[in-house]
């Protein structure tokens, strides 16, 4: 929509069959790293379950200068991965790795910032031109 070709990743198959029941066409179980379709081609990740395997994958297949939103907090570990790994991927992709972008929204919102964004996809949303 609008452009954009959104692609979800979510390994629980009951979450992933809500996603689809809510208009998102293309839900895979996992980050599509060996995919040449998605490979290089992505613009924007947001990793939003604070799993660091899911942040590689995502760092390893955006385009260069691509972005990955940290939205995901990792209140646990669950792997062994060595943080080398996330920064090699950040650093030869030329990543933009982002965190707490909540707290970037200013207290008094003015056109352009992401408070005015935020109000502009909830009123597209009532419209219904953006199904979720």
């Amino acid at each position: 929509m609008y452009g954009y070709e959104v692609t979800a990743c979510e390994p629980d198959s009951s979450r992933r069959h809500l996603a689809e029941q809510h208009g998102v066409h293309n839900v895979l179980p996992s980050v599509p790293v060996a995919d040449s379709a998605y490979l290089g081609q992505v613009g924007l990740g947001i990793e939003c379950s604070g799993h660091k395997q899911a942040a590689l994958d995502l760092c390893s297949i955006v385009r260069t200068r691509g972005e990955v939103f940290l939205v995901g907090v990792p209140w646990v570990p669950r792997s062994e991965m060595l943080a080398q790994k996330l920064l090699h991927a950040v650093f030869y992709n030329y990543v933009g790795l982002h965190s707490g972008w909540e707290g970037r929204m200013p207290p008094n919102p003015q056109i352009h910032s992401a408070y005015h964004h935020f109000g502009m996809a909830l009123d597209w949303l009532a419209a219904g031109k953006i199904r979720v």
